[in-house]
């Protein structure tokens, strides 16, 4: 059965995709291509920041995870916010993350996933949270 037959398809929307670790940064890189989305990649929070001021105005979503070098997911996450209250984000860890909903949810998250990701879980919280205003 075809993993992708049910699954949401991007529309070549923009997702900034920030993930230390470079093998999990290119597997969902290439997950996020084949669903049809464009990915800028950064591996850490500095870097993201960099990638967020020149690519601004075509970035529609954020794809973090929480724990990185440098500037870490939350920190991260609340300097982007200050930047632009309005910008979509989900995060990923391979961290139980149940017990942080309220704290996500009031930084703006607007879903989580957890490590290691289906395609499947990838296309739908991703989907879900470009529709979400």
């Amino acid at each position: 059965e075809d993993p992708l037959a049910a699954a949401p398809a991007g529309k070549g929307e923009c997702i900034l995709l920030v993930e230390d670790d470079p093998i999990t940064q290119r597997a969902l890189s290439d997950a996020l291509e084949v669903l049809g989305y464009r990915v800028l990649g950064a591996l850490n929070g500095r870097e993201a920041l960099a990638s967020f001021e020149e690519h601004r105005d075509s970035i529609d979503l954020v794809l973090s995870d929480l724990v990185m070098p440098e500037l870490g997911g939350l920190a991260f996450l609340q300097t982007l916010k200050a930047e632009d209250p309005g910008i979509r984000v989900v995060v990923i860890s391979g961290y139980p993350l149940e017990g942080d909903s309220e704290e996500l949810q009031a930084a703006g998250v607007l879903g989580w996933l957890q490590k290691p990701v289906s395609l499947e879980k990838l296309a739908q919280v991703v989907a879900d949270a470009l529709r979400k205003r």
